[in-house]
């Protein structure tokens, strides 16, 4: 079992994620990680920006 992420760790990587896809363009998203997709993922559910649940209704 891997430990859990910390609040710093997943912004770094939701970081690298961005600033490659920023750099890249559309070359940047094939450079993404799946743990760096991973954090983008956990930010917009943490923030509250999509439900985190599949029955309940986006904002």
């Amino acid at each position: 079992m891997t430990e859990p992420l910390t609040a710093k760790e997943i912004a770094v990587r939701a970081q690298r994620a961005v600033r490659r896809v920023d750099t890249y363009g559309q070359r940047g998203l094939t450079l993404v990680t799946l743990e760096e997709i991973e954090a983008l993922v956990l930010i917009a559910v943490l923030s509250g920006l999509v439900a985190d649940a599949p029955k309940e209704e986006t904002p």
